[in-house]
């Protein structure tokens, strides 16, 4: 087993979503590509309220 993190796409029912599993077998997923998922631009995780 590695001790890096690998990508992989997540399934949050019909919506994939690129994310990491990390080695202790959870999961992070990517600000981004979550946003872009939900119809969101990439700006929209980035900007500061």
């Amino acid at each position: 087993m590695t001790d890096k993190a690998q990508r992989e796409a997540i399934f949050i029912g019909s919506l994939e979503i690129e994310g990491f599993m990390m080695p202790d077998g959870s999961y992070q997923l990517s600000q981004t590509s979550t946003a872009e998922a939900v119809g969101l631009g990439r700006q929209n995780v980035s900007k500061s309220k």
